[in-house]
């Protein structure tokens, strides 16, 4: 079986880091992983929207854009949600079994009780969720921490791109902490023991001991693993 997990969080709250250390422990225990993450469609949204002259993005400071039409986000969560479909039924055709995998979908939003009404309330039942919380300021301090690393042509290397402090602080101000450790289970009939918070706001060391202890968690629920 494959095994979906969420890593949710505001930008510069480390959830990426979180994500690429989930990747890492997956691969020593000799489990596939697959990332699905909003930025890429948004930015090929972004880049439609510039040609067609639509007006749902604004471009900003170091290759980076704005959203202004607020509907792009569960639209882009829409797309997700299909892409994700393929992606958990895949099968192998050379044993013409189904493929064990990791799935990592990854995305930021300032309401999550409505964020995930966009996906099927069945594919959301066996998921694991791992939220990564750092306040407002440590969030847009890291944002600007990054935007020093190189480009490649027009575009961020890798995941170093750019939110500007009008849309974290317009968008992004909202703590999800206690809708996520309150409510979110009994909104969509989720194992509460499957929904983990980590606050992000020490060491780089803390944060990836707490994703392993996490992946302690996640790795035996796949059929098959390798020998770690």
């Amino acid at each position: 079986m494959d095994v979906k997990v969420f890593v949710l969080g505001r930008p510069g709250s480390g959830k990426t880091t979180a994500m690429r250390r989930i990747h890492e422990v997956a691969h020593q225990w000799g489990v596939k992983t697959t990332r699905v993450k909003d930025y890429d469609v948004l930015y090929e949204m972004f880049l439609g929207d510039e040609r067609e002259l639509q007006g749902r993005f604004r471009r900003t400071d170091f290759a980076g854009f704005d959203v202004l039409d607020m509907t792009v986000f569960d639209d882009v969560l829409k797309k997700m949600g299909k892409s994700m479909q393929s992606l958990s039924s895949s099968v192998s055709f050379e044993t013409n079994e189904r493929v064990e995998k990791i799935i990592t979908i990854e995305f930021a939003r300032d309401d999550y009780q409505h964020a995930l009404k966009n996906f099927d309330k069945t594919f959301l039942q066996d998921a694991y969720f791992f939220f990564v919380e750092a306040d407002l300021e440590t969030c847009m301090r890291r944002i600007r921490q990054r935007i020093t690393f190189p480009m490649d042509g027009e575009r961020p290397v890798d995941d170093c791109h750019f939110i500007s402090d009008y849309i974290m602080q317009t968008y992004y101000h909202k703590d999800c902490e206690e809708y996520v450790l309150g409510q979110l289970a009994r909104d969509f009939d989720l194992d509460s023991g499957k929904i983990i918070m980590c606050r992000n706001e020490g060491s780089l060391e803390a944060l990836l001991a707490r994703v392993d202890r996490f992946m302690e968690q996640v790795v035996p629920a796949l059929s098959v693993v390798g020998t770690k």
